[in-house]
């Protein structure tokens, strides 16, 4: 049941709060800016990499006419992780040179200031015990 609500209290903050006071009030709270950075850019890229495998699937879909056989079927979807791998590592290096390029430093700028006040902590501890 702790996971659960553990699980269930990770997906509710996610799905209302924005995603960038949620970084920054991560950052705010003591996360390292790195796992903040991962979290970020896993966030953003994992719907992209999505839609490319759904790419990929719906043409190979389209190009047959009739089924093959298992091995052929698992040296295609083979195939298809290899290009996949290939595609998501130059997509991560057009992106990287892009941030650099504008000047990223690693840091999630939003416009308000996070101060931890006293409510901040009782709430926080009381989360705590309770689960």
């Amino acid at each position: 049941m702790r996971v659960v609500t553990c699980v269930s209290a990770v997906v509710l903050l996610f799905l209302t709060t924005p995603q960038q006071i949620l970084y920054k009030s991560l950052r705010t709270v003591g996360v390292p800016k790195i796992y903040i950075f991962t979290l970020e850019m896993t966030n953003r890229y994992f719907f992209l990499l999505m839609d490319l495998v759904r790419e990929i699937h719906f043409a190979k879909k389209a190009r047959t006419v009739k089924a093959r056989s298992m091995f052929d079927e698992q040296k295609c979807v083979g195939g298809r992780i290899g290009y996949t791998l290939i595609r998501s590592m130059d997509i991560s290096e057009k992106v990287h040179m892009a941030m650099i390029s504008r000047g990223f430093n690693g840091d999630v700028k939003v416009m308000q200031e996070f101060i931890m006040h006293k409510r901040d902590y009782i709430a926080g501890a009381t989360a705590t015990s309770l689960s």
